[in-house]
This record gives C-alpha cells, sequence and structure tokens, in this order.
C-alpha cells in the first residue's frame, strides 16, 4: 500500500473520528478520492459534509460509490473505488459493466433492487442530465493497473460503454494528484533540451523579459517527464495534468501514426525559467517549470505503444530579466497561459454589441456583469453576475422558463430566439427597462444569500430536496407574483386553462425593490421562501406517490412541470384567503414603480 495514500487515509479517520463519524479505511479512501479529485481542497474542513451527502456506497448500490454532478460541463460522474491490493483487467470490466446496467435500470425505471439512497441520487442526477449532458464511469483503486491490457480486453470484449464513458485512475494518478494539491511550488534545478537544429530559434526581448520559439525533441521531452516528473517538472502548471479523453485520444492517435505532423496538430509547450542558454542543437535551461502544455508532456512520456520515431514540439522558453523578480514572473507566466480553457457558445459572445453594452451600463449600477470568464473586477462594492446566470435569472422571472434556465442553460447561447429575447432588448434605450434588471439583479443578489442560508437550516429535512433543486423554480414563481401583484395579470383563475398568460403576454419593466421604502425586504423574502417551499412539497408529494415523478429533479426539469403542475397548484392554495393574503403579504415588495418611457 502507498505511503502517500495511507498516510492520508489515517488522517481522515481522525478528522472524522472527532466529528463523530465512524469510518473504516475503505470509506475513507472514498473521502480521499472525492476531496482530491472532485473539490480539490487540501483539508475536509469545510466540504467533508458535502462528501458524506454524494457517497452511496453499501449494499445493493449497484456498483456505485459515490455520484457527483459537474454543473459547469454538465457531466455526472459515477465513482467506484476499491481500496484493494490487486485489481484484475476482468475485474475493472466487471465493475464498470455493473455501473452501466445500473444507469440501463434507472433509464428503465428498473429500480426496485437498489437501495434508496443510491435510488434517490441517481435518478435524481440522470434526470436533471440535459440530453447533451455526458455520464463518465470513474475507478479508484490504490495499486498498479495494466491500462493496455484493459483497453486490448474493451476492444475484444462485447462491452456496451466506450473508452470516452470511463477513467482509471491507478496508484500513480492518486499519488500525483494528492501531491499536486498538497506539494510546495519547485521547480528542475537544469536540463539540456535537443532541439531540431543548431541554433535554430526564434529569439523576442522586452524591457522585461526575454524568450526563444524552438523545436524540442520528443526524446528530451520523454527523459524530463521520466527525471523530474515528481519533482517541479509541472508545479507552475496551474491546471497540472486535467484528463481529457477525446484530447488524450487524438494526441495518442498522432503518437500512434502521424508523428511528423505532430507539430502542426500540437500547440506545444511553454517553459519558464531563471535562465537560458542555446548551444548548437541543445539548450541549457535552469530552475525552471513547464507551466503550459502538461497533457502533452504526460501523454509523450506515458506512451506505451510501439512507434519510437523521434519527432519535435513547438517550445517556447521565456525568463525575467529582473534579477529578484523570478518568483512573481513565474506566477504571472503560469496564471496568463493556463486561463486559456475550452472555448464555449458564450465566450464567443462575449465581445457583441449588446454584451459589451449591458457590461457598460451595469457597471454604473456597481454591477460586476462578467462576459468573459474569470473577467472579475474584485471589487467588493460590486455584485459580480455572469453573463450566463443573467440569462438564466431572465428566463426565469421574465419568461417564466425555469426549466430551461436550469436543465438546458446551453440554449441561452445556441438559441438565436432564446438569445435575442434576453440580451437584445435595448436596455440602454429605455429607463424603465433599466431600472427593472438592475433592481432584478439586486433582488436576485439577496434572494440567493437568504436561499443558501434555508438550504443550511434544511439540510435533513423534507424540504431539503426542493431547496437544493429549486431555485430558478422559485425565482420564476416570484416572477409570477411580480406579475400578480402589479395587476399585469387580472384574473389568475384563467392560468388554468390558458398557460399563454404566462408565456405570452408582454412583460411589463419597472423598478421595483428601489422603490420599496421599508427594510423588511429579507424577511419577506425568507417568509414567502418557506411559504413556497411547504406549497411545492405537497404537489410534489402527490405525483410522486401516483409515479408521475420520479425525483425533485425530474420534476423541475421541464417548463411544461412548472406551468401545468406547480403554478396551477399555487393558484388553487391561493383560493384559500389566509395563503393568499400571506403571499400577497410577503411579496409585496415586488410592486413597480409607474413606467417611465424614456
Amino acid at each position: 500500500m502507498s505511503n502517500i495514500i495511507k498516510n492520508e487515509i489515517d488522517n481522515i479517520i481522525s478528522f472524522l473520528n472527532i466529528k463523530n463519524i465512524k469510518v473504516n479505511d475503505e470509506q475513507a479512501f472514498e473521502y480521499l478520492i472525492l476531496q482530491y479529485f472532485y473539490f480539490e481542497e487540501k483539508t475536509l474542513d469545510k466540504i467533508y459534509m458535502d462528501i458524506r451527502n454524494l457517497i452511496t456506497n453499501g449494499s445493493n448500490d449497484g456498483g456505485i460509490d459515490f455520484i457527483f454532478y459537474d454543473e459547469e460541463d454538465d457531466i455526472l460522474h459515477l465513482g467506484q473505488c476499491k481500496y484493494s491490493k490487486t485489481i484484475s483487467v476482468q475485474t475493472l470490466i466487471d465493475e464498470y459493466s455493473k455501473i452501466d446496467r445500473t444507469v440501463e435500470d434507472f433509464k428503465n425505471h428498473n429500480t426496485g433492487s437498489y437501495n434508496s439512497e443510491i435510488s434517490k441520487l441517481l435518478q435524481e442526477n440522470l434526470d436533471r442530465l440535459p440530453d447533451n449532458g455526458q455520464i463518465i464511469y470513474s475507478f479508484y483503486a490504490p495499486v498498479e493497473i495494466d491500462h493496455q491490457r484493459f483497453k486490448r480486453k474493451i476492444k475484444n470484449d462485447s462491452i456496451n460503454f466506450g473508452f470516452e464513458m470511463i477513467s482509471i485512475n491507478d496508484v500513480e494518478e492518486i499519488e500525483s494528484k494528492i501531491q499536486q494539491i498538497n506539494t510546495n511550488i519547485t521547480t528542475v534545478s537544469n536540463f539540456k533540451i535537443q532541439i531540431d537544429k543548431p541554433k535554430n530559434c526564434l529569439e523576442y526581448e522586452s524591457s522585461e523579459s526575454e524568450g526563444i520559439l524552438v523545436n524540442i525533441s520528443s526524446t528530451s521531452v520523454t527523459k524530463m517527464y521520466n527525471q523530474f516528473k515528481d519533482n517541479g517538472l509541472f508545479d507552475l502548471n496551474i491546471r497540472k495534468y486535467i484528463r481529457n479523453k477525446l484530447v488524450d485520444e487524438g494526441i495518442n492517435e498522432t503518437l500512434n501514426s502521424d508523428r511528423e505532423n505532430f507539430w502542426f496538430m500540437n500547440n506545444g509547450l511553454i517553459i519558464a525559467c531563471e535562465d537560458f542558454s542555446v548551444d548548437g542543437d541543445k539548450v541549457h535551461i535552469e530552475n525552471f517549470s513547464i507551466v503550459n502544455g502538461g497533457q502533452t508532456t504526460n501523454l509523450i512520456g506515458k506512451y506505451k505503444g510501439t512507434n519510437t520515431k523521434e519527432f519535435f514540439i513547438p517550445c517556447k522558453i521565456v525568463r525575467s530579466k529582473k534579477e529578484h523578480d523570478t518568483s512573481k514572473f513565474f506566477t504571472k507566466i503560469a496564471e496568463t497561459t493556463n486561463s486559456q480553457k475550452p472555448i464555449k457558445v458564450s465566450d464567443l459572445k462575449s465581445n457583441t454589441p449588446e454584451m459589451l453594452e449591458l457590461n457598460n451600463l451595469l457597471k454604473n449600477y456597481k454591477i460586476d456583469f462578467q462576459i468573459k470568464r474569470g473577467d472579475s473586477k474584485n471589487n467588493k462594492e460590486f455584485i459580480k453576475l455572469k453573463n450566463e446566470e443573467f440569462g438564466q435569472l431572465i428566463l426565469s422571472f421574465v419568461q417564466q422558463r425555469p426549466g430551461t434556465a436550469r436543465s438546458n442553460k446551453k440554449a441561452i447561447f445556441e438559441n438565436n430566439k432564446i438569445y435575442t429575447s434576453i440580451y437584445k432588448q435595448k436596455y440602454s434605450k429605455y429607463k424603465y427597462k433599466q431600472e427593472f434588471i438592475v433592481d432584478l439583479i439586486k433582488f436576485n443578489d439577496r434572494f440567493k444569500r437568504i436561499f443558501d442560508e434555508l438550504k443550511k437550516e434544511h439540510s435533513n429535512s423534507s424540504e431539503a430536496d426542493i431547496l437544493k433543486n429549486g431555485y430558478y423554480i422559485l425565482l420564476a414563481i416570484f416572477g409570477f407574483l411580480y406579475r400578480l401583484q402589479n395587476k399585469d395579470i387580472h384574473d389568475i383563475s384563467n392560468i388554468q386553462n390558458d398557460k399563454s398568460i404566462l408565456t405570452e403576454t408582454e412583460f411589463e419593466y419597472g423598478a421595483f425593490i428601489s422603490s420599496y421604502k421599508e427594510d423588511d425586504i429579507d424577511i419577506l423574502i425568507k417568509e414567502l421562501i418557506i411559504e413556497l417551499i411547504f406549497i411545492i412539497t405537497d404537489k410534489y408529494d402527490t405525483l410522486f406517490e401516483s409515479k408521475q415523478v420520479t425525483s425533485v429533479s425530474n420534476f423541475f426539469k421541464a417548463d411544461k412541470k412548472y406551468q401545468d403542475d406547480i403554478i396551477n397548484h399555487i393558484v388553487r392554495k391561493m383560493q384559500s384567503k389566509k395563503t393568499r393574503d400571506n403571499i400577497l403579504e410577503y411579496s409585496k415588495f415586488l410592486i413597480r414603480n409607474a413606467k417611465v418611457n424614456v
């Protein structure tokens, strides 16, 4: 057993024991994997309860030890942890097949043989996964695993799942991840790299920095990897090696069969160092680390195929001219060269006139409207809001489409009609529209804070699942009450027969919370959320018992469910004078100011 992993497990057991949570080595290993691979935290202090809620290991768990949903990329991770001394290739295949059968059972609603924990958590996360979402089966074991043999076995056997769905992490990956999170930054002291031709380098310098662009030999990359992979070679690479199946397969395919064109197909490496010197077909580098190109370096270094032909990779080598500025320079280079994440559709919209207009407009109201990922002003006085969050806010509150806001947020940028209806509304031209979106953003800032507080307060109650999944549903109901308070809807009973009243009636903009003069807005928001949670829970329980929904996530996934079931139920509940009076009292801050058409 790896000493690194065993020490971590002992520390986890001791920590959880203080928290009155008793676990054995196998269970502690599950905490370890979630801590380092998914939460990427050095300590458990702030995350141990979150981790505990993700673990499903037990009898009749369908081979799934934990479930983690990546909201950023809509990826559902189903994990299996095997705390064993040996793992055979057949065991691996059996474990993956078991998880795959479990997923198919849940998709076909054959769930009677599974325990309640896995039934609830897996169904909920499968229901929230959009059509273009991805499921990954991840396996973790603190032993060496023969990856190549496993790959051959998969190809030869009749397996229902593909390589893109699986991730294998053995002792090497686990140790590396632990060290990556915990280790202080170090650099490699010195190394000589081989380049393609003597003195074949492009030089560039500024008053503060200098660098060269060379073609580094694949042999040098392999030697560097073998000698220094755990001793500073990647310590300045912020993202180190983040496994990406599609990219990995592409690089490996080129390594196998198209090495002479590798230079054209790869972005290459960036090495930051204290000093470098060119000597013929060698470059001597001192105190260095690879700050960009960790994935390329790892795959070349780990390559186990039969093609040994040497090839060359573009490589930029840079250093600071200032003698005492090395640490600061390394940090700056590492941050800037690792900020280039995969392009999303939202990135392509970041410089459009409507985005720039909103960014400039909202800046005047101390709102940091982030149109580019990572482009935050870090001003504590400003409310921070991403452009996609603004889209989800408008979809829910204004357009009454919380299912789309929650489960298909990519449509905000990919569907031109939706995009136009959100961002191309001439907010700068009309003051009443400006006042509305500013108030909506400020309301959302309050709402989110209160919502998060309530989630903590109700973490073990029957309402917990509604709170966990119901953010956009509740925002939409607040939007419905905005219309009701302002008499944009004259007779709410008509909604039960005509849903177009909600979705097709022209929305009336105007300031609301900025016009409210009392200081009890937070209290009203909290009371209204609590009132609505009880109403929604009541409806959900009825539908769940009659097998019309499979989970809370499924209940909240579609706009139609919201419009047909939730709003109708609220309308019926408001026929009670007490309920109606409570809801109208708690939502009085939604009454807008008189519209000014300028």
